[in-house]
């Protein structure tokens, strides 16, 4: 295992899983930040360590695109939504002022 698996592609990916991959992600840079501690490891646990770090930092990555994704979608379909309105109300104005112009 070396610490790099797939994110899930669900939009909807639940918060709590996220939460604690930037935990551990904390954690490993923590325990690699102590200098005490890496002399006595191993070049290979080092690597190890690293690598897991990566995978969760690339996971963490790809969630953060999703919802950027997301929000992107929503915002161009609220703005579609409020363009469509505009046109409505410009059109039911146009509409009322023929409608007074015929009388």
């Amino acid at each position: 295992m070396n610490g790099t698996s797939k994110p899930s592609s669900s939009s909807t990916a639940p918060q709590k899983p996220l939460d604690a991959d930037i935990a551990l992600l904390a954690s490993l840079l923590a325990q690699s930040g102590d200098e005490g501690d890496v002399e006595g490891l191993e070049l290979q646990e080092l690597l190890q360590r690293l690598e897991t770090a990566d995978g969760v930092a690339q996971g963490v990555e790809h969630r953060l695109d999703e919802i950027i994704g997301n929000l992107d979608q929503m915002l161009g379909g609220l703005e579609d939504a409020g363009e469509t309105g505009q046109k409505r109300e410009g059109q039911g104005e146009q509409d009322k002022a023929e409608g007074e112009k015929a009388k």
